[in-house]
């Protein structure tokens, strides 16, 4: 029903669900596991939309990597920076789309530390 990059990054953010930062390689590594062959470079523009929307922060170095940033983090809050928001195309579709993002706004993927 989704985009493998939506997939995907939902696994990232499983992936990076504690304190300790996690490399670009593991990262491949870890969707590789679950089904998901993307180039390194393709992880890294997902994992940049997930920066920019705040859910992930990074650090250089050689004790650096990526780790979650945000407490709580919901489906829809992974779905839009990825993705961008959902919008209502039509009529037809207004009452399913305001079903999906309320489902989505209820599932977190994340819950604090």
């Amino acid at each position: 029903m989704f985009t493998q990059k939506f997939e995907a990054c939902l696994l990232v953010v499983q992936y990076l669900n504690d304190k300790e930062h996690k490399k670009m390689d593991d990262i491949q590594i870890y969707l590789l596991q679950n089904g998901l062959d993307f180039q390194q470079a393709y992880i890294t523009r997902m994992v940049a939309d997930l920066k920019r929307s705040g859910i992930v922060k990074t650090r250089r170095g050689g004790a650096g990597g990526y780790r979650i940033e945000k407490c709580r983090i919901t489906a829809l809050d992974i779905y839009e920076s990825v993705q961008g928001g959902i919008t209502e195309c039509s009529e037809n579709t207004k009452e399913l789309a305001k079903t999906i993002k309320t489902a989505l706004k209820s599932m977190i993927v994340k819950y604090g530390y």
